[in-house]
């Protein structure tokens, strides 16, 4: 069957990112990343203008695959803790098999994926989570006093703090756990007492 190029780029982008989020991005090569695939240097070439051309791509396409789940999380939820519930476990499946010196990398070699992340961060994310405080506040889950404005930077800045390496030594702390645990952190701090006691019980079943 014929496959258009876009097609292929995409089916070359969501394994070369497979492969380089297992690994890390400064240890793997273009020549790696086409033994694994099965195609030369060359055919790489054809789609990505080098290494860091294709570094950016990966990281649009994960971004966008963020955006979008996001975006099912809050349609799909019955309430704003449900929807934080949601994304925690859907990054928490993301970053079991993350290596944790992919931002490392982006941030010291790849200055315009650096850029792409930083932006995706302090807007999409920000938004998102200052959207999701004021749903709870307006279904009666979370403090009324409570700033969202404040509060979503903060959410924001302590990913940074996960992410950097400096707090948390990995691997002898799971990506995926220290940031499930931040989630449920930031939950407990925002919800009174009516989205305490749901917030336990879907504890049970989550």
């Amino acid at each position: 069957m014929y496959i258009c190029g876009v097609d292929l780029k995409l089916k070359y982008i969501e394994k070369a990112s497979k492969i380089l989020l297992r690994l890390g991005i400064r240890s793997v090569t273009v020549d790696d990343i086409a033994r694994e695939l099965g195609v030369s240097k060359k055919t790489i070439y054809v789609y990505f203008k080098n290494k860091k051309d294709l570094v950016l791509n990966i990281l649009k396409f994960k971004l966008e695959k963020d955006r979008e789940k996001l975006r099912q999380s809050v349609e799909e939820a019955e309430n704003a803790i449900d929807e934080l519930l949601i994304m925690s476990k859907y990054i928490e499946e993301e970053f079991y098999s993350i290596n944790p010196s992919i931002l490392h990398d982006i941030q010291k070699y790849h200055s315009e994926s650096w850029a792409l992340l930083e932006k995706h961060k302090w807007t999409f994310v920000l938004n998102g989570i200052t959207e999701n405080i004021n749903r709870g506040i307006k279904e009666g889950l979370y403090h009324n006093e409570l700033d969202p404005l404040i509060i979503s930077r903060l959410y924001v800045g302590k990913c940074d703090l996960i992410m950097n390496g400096k707090i948390f030594n990995y691997p002898e702390y799971k990506l995926d756990t220290v940031f499930k645990e931040a989630i449920y952190f930031h939950i407990r701090g925002m919800v009174n007492k009516s989205g305490l006691d749901y917030f336990t019980e879907r504890l049970k079943k989550h």
